[in-house]
C-alpha cells in the first residue's frame, strides 16, 4: 500500500515544493534511512530560504521545523493512518479471496498482537459468551489500538443486533461485527442499518459519534462516506428458523457475510452437539447453497487444519481456525505427558 500527500518539504533541487509525493506505508513508518533523509531535507529547504536561494513563501519555515522531528511525524501519521485504514477482511472477500482467524478467547491485547505478527487477517472477540460488556468503550479501546498495532481486523461477535449496540462498537475503532441468533430477514435489516449511513439508497440509522473511527476529528471530511465502505456486517445462521427464512436474510443490502454456527444449530433441531446428525448436514448444506447461489460469502469456525482446506474447496471463504486456549491444551498438554 502507498500514500501520497502534498510534500513542501522536498529538498532544493528535487522538485517544487509543495509537489506530491508516493510513499510506501511501510517505508515510511519503519525505515530510518526514510526519515533521516526527510529532515536532511528540510534543513536544507531552510537554508536556501536563508541564503535566497528559495523564497519563502516556496518553504513554510515553521513546517520544516516540524519536520525536522520525523519521529513526532510519522506517530501521528501512523494514528491518523490506522484510525482510518482499510477493513482487510471485506477486502479480502470483495477480492474473492478468503479471510482467515483465530479467537482471542482471553480478550488479551498482547494476543491480539502475536496473531497480527503471524498474519492472521481477523481476530474473534466473542462478546455475546465472554469479555466485559461490549457497552464499555474503555475495554474495547485498548483491544483496537492492539489491532491497530499489530495491522489486524477485530471481528467481534455482539450478544446481539440492537442498533445502540451497534453504534457503541463502531463508534470504539471496531470495523466488523457479527450478529448472532438471528432468526429473520427483518432483525438482521435492522443490525445493517444501524451500522450504515446510507443504506440502500436512503439514510442509514447510525448516528454521528465522532471519537476515535475520525481520528478524534482529525479525519472527520468525508468520513460517512470511507465508513460505509469499510464497516462490515455479518450475521449467524444458527437456528432452524434461521435455515427456513435463509434466502430472505441473504438478500438483505450490504450483508456482508453469513457464518454457520453448527453447535447452536444443532441444538435448534434437536440434535445437540451432534455436528454430523442427519438434519444437521442437511440445513448446513441448504445454507451454503443458498449463499453460494446468492454470492453472500460465508463461513465458519474450522479448528482443525484438513477441515478448513476442505472448507475453502467447498467455497467458504470466512474461517475461524483456532484460538490459543485449544493450541495450549493440544501443544503443551500432549508435551507434557509426553515428557511425564
Amino acid at each position: 500500500m502507498e500514500v501520497s500527500f502534498s510534500d513542501p518539504y522536498l529538498p532544493a533541487g528535487e522538485g517544487s515544493p509543495g509537489a506530491t509525493r508516493v510513499v510506501p506505508v511501510d517505508d515510511l513508518f519503519s525505515s530510518v534511512e526514510a526519515m533521516e533523509r526527510m529532515s536532511r531535507g528540510a534543513a536544507e529547504n531552510s537554508r536556501a530560504v536563508h541564503e535566497g536561494r528559495l523564497p519563502e513563501t516556496a518553504v513554510n519555515e515553521v513546517a520544516a521545523a516540524e519536520w525536522s522531528r520525523p519521529k513526532a511525524f510519522c506517530r501521528r501519521f501512523a494514528t491518523r493512518h490506522r484510525m482510518s485504514r482499510e477493513n482487510k477482511v471485506r477486502e479480502r472477500l470483495e477480492s474473492g479471496g478468503a479471510a482467515l482467524g483465530a479467537r482471542a478467547e482471553t480478550m488479551s491485547p498482547t494476543l491480539i498482537e502475536v496473531y497480527g505478527q503471524l498474519g492472521y487477517d481477523f481476530v474473534w472477540l466473542d462478546f455475546e459468551h465472554a469479555g466485559a460488556s461490549p457497552y464499555d468503550s474503555t475495554a474495547l479501546e485498548s483491544l483496537v489500538r492492539a489491532a491497530e498495532g499489530a495491522d489486524v481486523e477485530l471481528l467481534v461477535r455482539v450478544p446481539h443486533g440492537d442498533p445502540p449496540l451497534v453504534h457503541k462498537v463502531l463508534d470504539a475503532g471496531v470495523s466488523t461485527l457479527l450478529v448472532p441468533r438471528v432468526e429473520s430477514a427483518a432483525q438482521v435489516e435492522r443490525a445493517v442499518r444501524a451500522a450504515r449511513f446510507e443504506f440502500d439508497g436512503e439514510p442509514g440509522d447510525r448516528g454521528w459519534g465522532g471519537g476515535r473511527p475520525t481520528g478524534w476529528g482529525a479525519d472527520a471530511k468525508g468520513f460517512t462516506d470511507r465508513e460505509d465502505e469499510q464497516v462490515l456486517v455479518g450475521a449467524m445462521i444458527e437456528s432452524a428458523a434461521a435455515v427456513a427464512d435463509v434466502g430472505e436474510i441473504l438478500s438483505v443490502p450490504h450483508l456482508g457475510f453469513a457464518f454457520i454456527g453448527a453447535n447452536d444449530l444443532s441444538i435448534s433441531l434437536g440434535h445437540p452437539r451432534e455436528t454430523d446428525h442427519p438434519e444437521v448436514v442437511d440445513a448446513i448444506e441448504r445454507v451454503e447453497s443458498a449463499c453460494l447461489d446468492a454470492g453472500v460469502p460465508f463461513g465458519a469456525p474450522k479448528h482443525d487444519t484438513d477441515a478448513a482446506a476442505a472448507a475453502l474447496e467447498d467455497g467458504y471463504s470466512i474461517l475461524r481456525v483456532g484460538d490459543e486456549v485449544g493450541s495450549v491444551r493440544e501443544v503443551l498438554g500432549d508435551r507434557l505427558e509426553a515428557l511425564r
